[in-house]
């Protein structure tokens, strides 16, 4: 009888139907999209090789970055009595420069390479923050071609002179 009772409970249990599969596990939130810049991964790359060097004179500061080449490559100079900014990329003739950190974007007009910003200018203020913001590096665009440097406390002492 016994085995009649054991054979009956194995039999019932096996038309029983299947457990339910068990709910999918929740997935994480999305990820709030990045406050970074969109260019930022341009800054990323390796930067040319160089060393920044800070220049004062009479009013007048600048940060030069010089190439392992000995040549100048980049120059950001400010003129402290009118607040001017003007930074030059050495060797281009670009009619723009597109200047990329990690927080933001900014678009120059320019001739032959050189930027002006008049004193005080809402677009001073841009470039301003834009590259006086320490980073790892900062890019700037110039006729189709970028070039990567790093970023320099030379470059913020030369700003902090203009604000």
């Amino acid at each position: 009888m016994r085995h009649i009772l054991i054979t009956l409970a194995l039999t019932l249990a096996a038309c029983s139907p299947a457990p339910a599969p068990s709910a999918p596990a929740a997935q994480p939130p999305a990820a709030p999209p990045s406050a970074a810049n969109a260019d930022a991964h341009t800054v990323q790359q390796t930067p040319i090789a160089g060393q920044w060097a800070a220049h004062a004179d009479e009013g007048t500061f600048a940060a030069r970055f010089t190439g392992a080449d000995g040549g100048e490559l980049l120059s950001i100079v400010c003129t402290a009595p009118t607040g001017n900014i003007t930074i030059t990329l050495h060797h281009s003739n670009a009619t723009s420069l597109r200047l990329i950190s990690a927080t933001r974007t900014l678009q120059l007009a320019a001739q032959n390479g050189v930027t002006r910003s008049a004193g005080y200018a809402p677009e001073r203020d841009a470039l301003i923050a834009t590259l006086g913001t320490p980073g790892d590096h900062l890019a700037i665009e110039a006729g189709g071609a970028t070039t990567v440097f790093p970023w320099d406390d030379a470059i913020a002492a030369t700003l902090h002179a203009c604000r």
